[in-house]
């Protein structure tokens, strides 16, 4: 409760009567907590005072009178309408005195005037609830400890929870005995809940079994033990077999035009270890234990793993060493010399006010002699910077690089100069010809209101002279101007909190465009006007805080994990004091980032997860943690808290996190090579890469030079590059092409990426960069090649641009339509030629330091100009008041580079746009994101834009894919960008689209997919009793059922991370993205393995399946769809023969793993994925029964004459839903989804296999042809399979194997077995189905029941 005061009318009549032109005091608050005297005895207050003066008065006019051996620190907050009511924020230290009241000073122009502040206290050691001398401890857990080398005690001292009011005044120290060392860390934001931490940090002759643990608070102290969990009395033995760093020692490294900063790793090889491993560092004058960290073990031999930041290391002062007993030093010899590169060089910069664009324009660049990608980074806000990038040159001139950039600022920018960092580059200040202007930020009203369990929505009324720029509330992050109405001088923001990390006081910051920051504290005056109440505590209804305390009861399925037969599955089930039905915790095995999803089971009052330990693990406690989405609880946590019970042990497993090794370079031809004119060759390098046990796999690298820095991509393994040796020592081949005219330049290599055949990635661990051991190393001169282009060719003149131009000039960010289509045409006037390997960039800035880079397409070339045309859609919001434009990319053959800057674009005599005119109106709702539904209907959480202040006129509708089309459905909770549903039905279908309607303006329709619900247990787990569980019947391909590498789902394998395929047995291979052709297919290629897919044909169907009419796909219009997003995205265009209907086909290359939503189902694309999204325009039908079929054949095939050759197909009630092709290791799979979009309701399709008669399939090439059958349609149809290319670490997923001559399958094979039946749903995994064509649909169907159930007769 605050301290909250009014003046009565005597005391303002009284001031109104004395001080006829002078300060009168309206209202005051003081701050709360109550504060406790310090250790120096003194006292911390604040507190703020609303005053009435007819003129302005600053933070300086105010002075403390009482007590006079008081400071007084002070902050105008804001003014009133009139500037006469002004509101301002005070804090002071004051000698301790349990009650005073402050007298302060006024300094008017009319002379001083007095006023008093009363009713401040201070509490001592034994005032209210907080009695020092009962300093105890409630519960002291067990000790644990993981891999950091430190024990960790979970500690609750006995102080009432009236005192987390008081967290910040309660500073407890820890002291030990030497050689340990404690302290002490918080938990959360609760005073009497700390962890202790306990290492050592110095030599020691012999460790105690307790160490006695001293806790200080204010004189009291307080005093036990702690078991020594150190391994102080083992016989040791553990020997040492070998030691390496990276680089080794005596490395004296520089960096280049990379700029890396290089990384020291030193790998321990120990026989026998029962000891703990730390590196001594003596670097920072008091020696600092580092431990090692565990990557490899099994029953005899261990690898420890140690990284740190690569130093001038003098010899002795870098010591591993061995502690068990004693410790001994393994090694004190190292040594190395590190030299970094510094840049500063004087940069031309400027900054000038340009009335068109009502805005200042920044400038700067710099020359620099090495190739770069540098970032302008400058103030815009109060602590909130710009940050601009040159992701190619401006230009190139005689060896040197020239750099440039043009930034926009606000009109309102206020500071009296500008400071400007290029990173690489210099650093300038640049003064600034401001326009004037006072900076008042007024906090009118705040709000809150539930949102999810855990989260909450703001909404702040927000007046201000100069433009809102940011927000804060609490511990929350920054939100960049979440406007839902009016502007940014008078306007409302609404934003969602979550979670916070804040008590019941907690403060809100606002920045604006003056560079003016406001902080308005929750017990404080906040608002210039009197009688306003305070601000709003935090709504009591939503979870902010949960922590290990909350946990009534927690069990694991089992406690041992023997990994000696594989991946093991296993359950937890655990409670909560006050359970949140709602949420889904998450199990996270940190070293393998992977996530298992929980829910709570209402019928057993449990949250309840299922997971797996992969096998491959490291044998003994396993490390985890349960994300609960407001805090994350570790298992070390756990344990200490709840003993033993809760700990994890894997057994029986070789574990191995070790990534491989590459042990040598060496540049192929050499590393100078000289090249003729006009002749193409293969150069690059040669790596030796070791890795034991399990053998290398795959790897991924980038090549670039000092002139270029837009990588090759390559991709390698072990069958197609793998020139000598084996799996577990092999030299692997990695060459590109070029071509002798050229510029010279120096290649290298750069983000290797190596994995073992257990693909495991373990950045917890070990993130060594593979190049750290080749770095200082005899082979560190290979990593550079040195190519000599001996051509009598000479360019040094960069591409220009011939014609620029985009539409509209004028966006609505707040509309649904917010797309702007880029054009330009670019002549190359050098001989060398335009690089079409390089995308012109374009950049959007704003003065908000709202960036986005837009990659333009190639289209053509005519008459020597090369077309390049882009379309983009704006984030919503984008921007404040303007958007330049900026343009960076033209390359030639050469690397000559040119830009254009907005100044460029602005002089320009061809009048060429250089800006976007912003507008936003905020009448249009838009739906973007809804959260996880289930079948089983409930809780619907929906997102989106522009709903409103509130609920009038607003109107939802949900069409349910049950036939009644849209219905009316009432929301519960209304907020202007989230909607929440209490009660949505069951649902059948797969998804469910939402419509929302504001004043009789629609929104888009947002497609929802639905998920399965899992079955609920059938048992109640008890802490005596492992919860049992019902055998299943096996229902997934693989043995055992996707290989334990997956769950089986609706009779599909849903792999875990770093797995993929049918069965969960592969694992993608990044890909190369190949330059896109314009062709009848797309083609990726390895070294020796090609894979193909390729869309060759479109048939009409009658209703017996019976072709009616053919169109062959000849020729396909190219656009390249690529954007920021980074994934290459291509788009072919075809029209079927005399006919108007378009075949459209957009292919994306997914670089990272994501979420995609197709046909009301969220879909799941890995790494390496290659997308098709086809859409079909109208097509005039003979016959409204006829159906359409669009032919995918795919392909993989090699040159290595040894290889076999195998395929396989997976087929769910009667439907193809995935196709895998391979050739020994290597194999293409393709998935078909089974539903597609048609006259944009989601519908199902049907996926079958079509016999290629004039194809062979041998021992060196697949291939298959699926047929994708829809039915008629009017409108369009829009259809979405994905493909992957693979390397099975497992089984292969097909059958039917070639290893020697041709072979042509007969039309009736199939050497399919069948899994597993479930209620009418089969699975059948085997070779190549066919279909001859003419035949009848539902003949075919007929001998597949018959197939089937022939099958499972055998099982």
């Amino acid at each position: 409760m605050k301290i909250h005061k009014f003046i009565n009318i005597t005391i303002c009549t009284f001031f109104l009567l004395d001080i006829i032109n002078g300060a009168v005091l309206l209202e005051y608050s003081i701050g709360r907590p109550i504060p406790i005297k310090d250790e120096q005895n003194k006292c911390f207050f604040t507190f703020s005072v609303l005053v009435s003066h007819p003129e302005p008065l600053g933070a300086t006019d105010f002075t403390i009178n009482l007590p006079s051996y008081s400071q007084l620190f002070s902050t105008l907050v804001s003014w009133g309408i009139n500037s006469t009511i002004q509101l301002f924020n005070f804090h002071t230290f004051q000698d301790y005195v349990a009650t005073v009241d402050l007298g302060l000073i006024i300094n008017t122009s009319s002379g001083p005037v007095p006023i008093t502040v009363p009713g401040f206290k201070c509490l001592e050691n034994t005032l209210l609830d907080f009695d020092i001398n009962s300093f105890t401890l409630k519960k002291i857990g067990s000790p644990q400890m993981h891999s950091t080398k430190n024990i960790f005690v979970f500690l609750e001292y006995d102080f009432s929870q009236a005192s987390l009011l008081i967290n910040s005044y309660i500073e407890i120290s820890c002291t030990t005995i030497t050689p340990f060392v404690c302290y002490l860390a918080p938990v959360n934001q609760y005073p009497n809940v700390q962890i202790l931490y306990i290492s050592i940090n110095k030599d020691f002759l012999t460790l105690p079994e307790e160490i006695p643990i001293t806790l200080t608070l204010r004189g009291q102290d307080l005093k036990f033990n702690v078991s020594n969990i150190f391994p102080y009395n083992v016989t040791r033995t553990s020997v040492v077999i070998k030691e390496i760093e990276y680089p080794p020692s005596g490395a004296n490294l520089t960096q280049d035009f990379q700029l890396l900063y290089y990384d020291l790793v030193s790998y321990l090889f120990i026989e026998n270890s029962n000891s703990f491993f730390y590196i001594m560092n003596f670097g920072y004058g008091q020696p600092v234990f580092q431990p090692y960290i565990l990557l490899q073990q099994n029953q005899t031999h261990s690898t420890y793993f140690q990284k740190m930041s690569f130093q001038t290391i003098a010899t002795g002062t870098l010591i591993p060493v061995m502690l068990d007993n004693r410790i001994t030093n393994i090694s004190s010899d190292y040594n190395s010399t590190n030299q970094n590169t510094y840049i500063n060089l004087p940069l031309n910069s400027s900054i000038g006010y340009v009335p068109n664009l009502d805005c200042y324009l920044g400038y700067s660049s710099f020359e620099m002699p090495m190739i770069s990608k540098p970032v302008i980074s400058t103030p815009y806000s109060f602590n909130t910077y710009l940050y601009f990038q040159n992701p190619y040159p401006y230009a190139y001139s005689n060896g040197s690089f020239t750099y440039s950039g043009v930034f926009p600022l606000s009109m309102e920018f206020q500071t009296d100069s500008v400071f400007i960092t290029y990173t690489p580059g210099g650093i300038s200040t640049i003064n600034i010809s401001k326009i004037r202007k006072t900076s008042n930020i007024v906090l009118y009203d705040v709000t809150y209101g539930k949102a999810q369990w855990y989260s909450f929505m703001a909404r702040l009324n927000i007046s201000s002279v100069c433009q809102v720029t940011a927000i804060q509330i609490g511990g929350s992050s920054f939100m960049l101007t979440p406007l839902i109405y009016g502007d940014y001088y008078n306007g409302i923001y609404e934003f969602e909190v979550a979670p916070s990390t804040t008590l019941n006081e907690y403060k809100i910051t606002i920045n604006d465009a003056c560079s003016r920051q406001s902080i308005f504290t929750s017990s404080l005056l906040y608002v210039p006007v009197q009688g306003q109440s305070s601000l709003l505590y935090f709504p009591e209804n939503v979870e902010f805080h949960i922590d290990i305390r909350n946990i009534t009861y927690f069990k694991l399925s089992r406690n041992v994990f023997d990994l000696s037969n594989g991946d093991v599955n296993g359950t937890l089930y655990f409670n909560l004091s006050h359970p949140v039905k709602e949420m889904e915790p998450m199990f996270v095995i940190s070293y393998l980032s992977s996530t298992f999803y929980g829910k709570y089971d209402s019928n057993l009052n449990l949250y309840i997860i299922d997971f797996t330990i992969p096998k491959g693990m490291m044998p003994g406690k396993m490390y985890y943690g349960i994300d609960v989405l407001v805090t994350v609880i570790e298992s070390t946590m756990l344990e200490s808290y709840f003993n033993d019970s809760v700990a994890i042990t894997v057994t029986n497993s070789a574990g191995d996190f070790m990534d491989p090794i590459l042990e040598e370079i060496h540049a192929f031809p050499n590393n100078n090579y000289s090249i003729g004119e006009s002749v193409v060759e293969d150069i690059g390098w040669n790596l030796r890469i070791t890795d034991f046990p399990n053998g290398f796999s795959f790897g991924t690298l980038d090549i670039i030079s000092d002139h270029d820095l837009l990588p090759i991509k390559v991709n390698f393994s072990g069958q197609s590059s793998r020139i000598s040796g084996n799996e577990f020592d092999g030299v692997y081949a990695i060459r590109f092409s070029v071509n002798g005219t050229c510029r010279t330049q120096t290649y290298t290599i750069a983000n290797v990426l190596l994995y073992d055949n257990f693909a495991y990635k373990s950045e917890y661990l070990s993130n060594m960069n593979p190049l750290t051991s080749i770095f200082g190393s005899q082979y560190a001169d290979q990593l550079k090649l040195q190519l000599n282009c001996l051509t009598s060719m000479i360019d040094n003149d960069a591409p220009i641009m011939t014609t620029f131009d985009f539409s509209p000039i004028s966006v609505d960010v707040g509309s649904l339509n917010r797309n702007i289509k880029f054009s330009m045409k670019i002549k190359d006037v050098g001989p060398s030629g335009l690089s079409l390997r390089h995308s012109p960039i374009i950049q959007l800035a704003s003065d908000n330091a709202d960036l986005v880079q837009v990659t333009m397409n190639y289209i053509s070339s005519i008459n020597g100009e090369y077309v390049f045309e882009s379309q983009y859609q704006l984030p919503y919001g984008f921007g404040m008041n303007v958007i330049t434009v900026s343009i960076f990319g033209l390359v030639d053959n050469f690397k000559n580079y040119r830009g254009y800057n907005t100044f460029d674009l602005m002089n320009s005599t061809s009048l060429w746009p250089y800006s976007i005119q912003r507008t936003m109106t905020l009448t249009n709702p838009i739906l973007e994101r809804a959260l996880k539904l289930t079948n089983k209907g409930g809780v619907l959480y929906v997102y989106g834009r522009n709903f409103g202040l509130d609920s009038s006129g607003f109107s939802t509708t949900i069409n349910f894919q049950d036939g009644k089309g849209f219905l009316n459905v009432e929301f519960d909770s209304f907020f202007a960008t989230m909607l929440k549903f209490n009660n949505i039905p069951p649902i059948s279908s797969n998804n469910i689209s939402m419509i929302v309607t504001k004043n009789g303006i629609s929104s888009n329709e947002l497609i929802i997919p639905i998920e399965n619900a899992n079955p609920n247990p059938s048992n109640t787990p008890t802490p005596t009793a492992t919860p049992s569980t019902t055998p299943q019947p096996q229902k997934c391909p693989g043995t055992p059922e996707c290989n334990n590498n997956g769950q089986c789902i609706n009779s599909i394998c849903k792999c875990y991370d770093s797995w993929y395929g049918p069965s969960c047995s592969s694992i993608p291979i990044p890909p190369a993205y190949p330059e896109p052709i314009t062709g009848i297919n797309i083609t990726e290629s390895g070294s020796l393995i090609t894979t193909s897919i390729e869309i060759i044909g479109v048939r009409e169907l009658d209703a017996t399946m019976n072709v009616v009419q053919s169109f062959n796909i000849s020729k396909w219009n190219f656009t390249d769809l690529s954007t920021t997003s980074s994934n290459p995205k291509y788009f072919y265009s075809t029209q079927l023969n005399q006919r108007s209907t378009l075949l459209n086909v957009s292919i994306e290359y997914f670089k990272n793993s994501g979420n995609i939503t197709f046909a009301g189902e969220q879909l799941f694309i890995p790494a390496s994925t290659i997308k098709f999204s086809m859409n079909m325009s109208h097509y005039d039908f003979k016959d409204q029964t006829n159906l359409i079929q669009i032919l995918m054949k795919s392909s993989i095939q090699t040159d290595n004459s040894d290889a076999c050759s195998s395929a396989g197909v997976g087929i769910v009630d009667k439907n193809v839903q995935w196709i895998k092709l391979n050739v020994d290791e290597s194999s293409l799979y393709g998935r078909f989804l089974s539903k597609g979009v048609i006259d944009n309701r989601v519908s199902t399709i049907q996926n079958v296999i079509i016999e290629d008669e004039d194809e062979d399939q041998t021992k060196q090439m697949r291939s298959v042809i699926v047929g994708i059958i829809c039915s008629s349609f009017e409108d369009s149809i829009n259809l979405d399979p994905d493909f992957s290319n693979l390397i099975d670490v497992g089984s292969s997923d097909t059958s039917d194997f070639i290893c020697s001559s041709s072979n042509k399958l007969s039309n009736g094979a199939i050497a399919g077995i069948v899994v597993g039946v479930i209620v009418l749903i089969s699975i059948v995994v085997g070779s190549v189905l066919y279909i001859r064509k003419r035949k009848k649909f539902k003949e075919q169907e007929l001998r597949m029941k018959q197939r089937l159930s022939n099958l499972n007769k055998d099982l």
